[in-house]
């Protein structure tokens, strides 16, 4: 039988390293404190392994003193590892140091043991046929046998300690730790007080080292973990209610108790109103494990906003339950309707703001395809007048003035918000729109500032809504603000509906205004000359008037470009390429002896204010060496409007040479003051003041006066704009000398000009 003894005994040594080699790999702060507890332990067991292996005098005698000190060992280390689980502080005190002394002096004493034997005495007894050797006790053990139970007695002090002043739920592992400490005790008292050659108390030490191993290592405490989390779950603010298998609620929370309406622990009413919850949702079905809705309830006297979420509770592949959770997200709820509201609305005016006004006229259209609407944008006028002379918070005060006011349009249905800056826009149903009713539910506002009042005019782009309309909103809104344009700047006309072809008009602006640097480039612009004649008949020069040789529109007059062109600023590269194109013509009309010929030519208004004309044109006749007076410089009326600046010009370009002419003279209001100040040398007079006259006599006593007058001032006259015969003797009557007109020519190209005036005169 005794031969088994190692078997065993090496079994447990096995066990023991493969739990402090588990117990030194875990990620525990009291893995390395179990790990040494029980590596400790296995010399133990290793010193019984070779006193069972090797039955010699002194293997016995030198492994069991060994035993010994290992015992002393373990034990302080049990004592540790105890102090350490309940998390009390030994280790360092002066407590620590006097018990090292003591285990320090325990094991000396055994050492010294080995030589002398005053501590035990190894003896020899003969069992069966086999020598067995075991240790006689002397007095000096009986100090060893009070240390060892002492570490046992420190130990289980901390384990009750910790018991006593903790909450029951910790309870469980410190006594299943103290239950392993008093097992080993207890098979050592066996050993002890038993007659026995082999020392049992290993066994003992074994199964203590694996439970401490096992419940601080390895088990997690589910007894605490599942108090905690019935604690968690019985204060957590969602409602929890649990249903068995059978689908009767077993459990339900404080919160699911208090959203359920139902005051105790009475889960049978639990039930009752949770179900008939459910029998409420379009998504439950009696079979349902999963199911996920939202309720709204009354409850303590307020609408609360309530989620239902179900789901199966499993324990591998069998279910166990279901689980419905029920959360209040009224808070939610609010929050998404302020954040949707401060999204949706303009946070100075608190209409909607242009995203929120967008959606709902999507959503509208959208709802109702056969009804017609308008889409009207308002426009508050010189709004930027009073940000600038009233200040910030006056603008701010009068938008808020205009959007109250648009709640007079709440009556018709209609949908309004702030677009942008003094910009409002409406969508209002066809049939209820008024004609006279709408600009007067909006114009009669007035704004007081510093006991001041000021009329405020609002202008009304009106897009109409066309069936299927492709138009995003954002467009519709753009065509009824470009409508406005048109009466920016009136006082009278306070509505406009938007057409097509002004969008066409916009559309064209924008494409030629992109082409002309590309068409200067290619030069498609063209010269045509519309020739000024005498008396005779006779043609010494002509007007230069442009067109333009579109790649794909054809040939343009100047009514499709030139006032696009002065709008923007462009006239300027326009002007210097004709002047440049003239100053050509007669180089090369010179180079052919027709020297005398003239060509005049067009300054435009803003020309003045974008460069020095008269150098720049000083600098060109002479790069084309041609003389100033063969190229006359026509100027409008409206130029007089800055006088200074336009008489200087004047006077410059007459130091150097140039003819300077007053085209559409008598267009304008102040005729009489630009003969007095306007140094011009010729007076070009427009036909066209007879025709857009009523008294045509009086207008021809005008002419005739005018044509007297310049004479008296000896300034030329030209006569445009001649269509008939009846014109042309009226003009030669009254004097005048040059005309220009349909009557003789339309514009023509120059090889024709060439052909018609210079070689048949030539």
């Amino acid at each position: 039988m005794r031969i088994y003894y190692p078997i065993i005994f090496s079994g447990i040594e096995i066990i023991l390293i493969m739990c402090a080699n588990a117990a030194r790999r875990s990620n525990k702060k009291i893995g390395k404190t179990v790990e040494y507890m029980l590596l400790s332990s296995t010399v133990i067991v290793f010193t019984q392994i070779m006193i069972a292996a090797i039955p010699t005098y002194w293997v016995a005698r030198i492994f069991f003193n060994i035993y010994y000190i290992s015992i002393d060992v373990t034990l302080y280390l049990v004592m540790m590892y105890c102090y350490e689980y309940t998390h009390q502080q030994i280790r360092g005190t002066w407590w620590d140091y006097v018990l090292r002394v003591l285990i320090g002096a325990d094991i000396l004493s055994i050492f010294g043991n080995i030589f002398g034997e005053y501590f035990t005495k190894t003896e020899s007894f003969v069992v069966g046929d086999q020598t067995v050797y075991v240790m006689i006790f002397g007095k000096a053990y009986q100090g060893h046998l009070f240390l060892c139970y002492m570490l046992f007695m420190i130990a289980l002090l901390a384990i009750f300690r910790k018991i006593v002043n903790t909450a029951s739920v910790y309870w469980g592992s410190y006594i299943i730790i103290a239950a392993s400490l008093l097992l080993i005790v207890v098979i050592n008292l066996i050993y002890l007080v038993t007659d026995t050659t082999v020392d049992y108390s290993i066994i003992g030490y074994a199964i203590g080292g694996f439970l401490i191993y096992y419940f601080s290592i390895r088990k997690p405490p589910m007894l605490l973990v599942n108090n905690m989390l019935a604690s968690i779950i019985t204060e957590m603010n969602d409602g929890i209610v649990l249903f068995d298998t059978d689908r009767v609620c077993v459990y339900a929370n404080n919160k699911a108790r208090e959203l359920l309406k139902v005051d105790s622990r009475d889960y049978v009413k639990c039930e009752e109103e949770l179900l008939n919850w459910l029998q409420e949702s379009n998504r439950y079905k009696t079979n349902d494990v999963f199911l996920e809705d939202t309720f709204v309830r009354m409850i303590n006297g307020r609408k609360v906003s309530l989620k239902i979420v179900s789901r199966a509770l499993r324990k591998g592949s069998h279910e166990i339950g279901i689980c419905y959770q029920i959360t209040n997200y009224s808070k939610e709820v609010e929050l998404h309707k302020k954040e949707r509201y401060m999204a949706f609305h303009d946070p100075l005016t608190g209409v909607y703001n242009r995203a929120g006004l967008f959606e709902l006229i999507e959503q509208r259209l959208r709802e109702n395809p056969d009804k017609r609407y308008y889409l009207m944008a308002l426009d508050i006028r010189d709004f930027k007048g009073v940000n600038d002379v009233l200040g910030r918070k006056s603008g701010d005060e009068l938008l808020v003035r205009v959007a109250k006011q648009l709640e007079e349009f709440d009556s018709l249905d209609a949908i309004y918000g702030r677009l942008v800056g003094d910009k409002f826009g409406i969508m209002l149903e066809r049939d209820k729109f008024h004609a006279k009713r709408i600009p007067q539910m909006l114009n009669n506002l007035r704004f007081v500032e510093s006991e001041t009042s000021y009329m405020i005019v609002i202008h009304m782009g009106i897009y109409e809504i066309q069936e299927n309309d492709p138009a995003p909103v954002d467009v519709m809104f753009d065509r009824a603000i470009f409508a406005i344009s048109k009466i920016k700047n009136s006082f009278e006309e306070r509505m406009v509906f938007y057409d097509e072809t002004a969008r066409k008009d916009m559309l064209w602006e924008q494409s030629i205004s992109g082409e002309l640097g590309k068409a200067l480039e290619h030069h498609q612009f063209k010269p045509f000359l519309q020739p000024q004649v005498d008396r005779d008949g006779v043609s010494h020069g002509a007007e230069v008037l442009v067109r333009w040789e579109h790649p794909t529109e054809g040939l343009l007059l100047p009514n499709r470009f030139i006032n696009i062109f002065e709008k923007n600023g462009m006239i300027l590269k326009l002007d210097k390429y004709m002047w440049e194109s003239a100053c050509q013509l007669l180089k090369e009309w010179k180079d052919k002896g027709f020297e005398n010929y003239y060509l005049s030519v067009n300054i435009s208004p803003r020309d003045i204010y974008l460069m020095d004309v008269g150098q720049y044109l000083k600098d060109l006749v002479l790069k084309y060496d041609v003389s100033p007076k063969n190229l006359k410089l026509e100027i409008t009326e409206t130029m007089i409007s800055d006088a200074k600046r336009c008489i200087d010009l004047i006077q410059q370009l007459q130091e150097y040479g140039f003819v300077v002419e007053m085209d559409d003279f008598g267009s304008g209001y102040s005729s009489l003051n630009t003969l007095k100040n306007i140094p011009v040398d010729v007076l070009k007079m427009d036909m066209g003041f007879l025709r857009e006259s009523a008294d045509t006599k009086k207008g021809e006593e005008i002419l005739s006066f005018v044509v007297e007058l310049s004479k008296k001032l000896n300034i030329g006259c030209i006569a445009e704009g001649i269509e008939t015969k009846e014109q042309l003797d009226f003009l030669m009557k009254c004097g005048c000398d040059v005309f220009q007109g349909y009557y003789f020519s339309r514009p023509i190209p120059v090889y024709e000009y060439e052909e018609k005036y210079m070689k048949k005169q030539g």
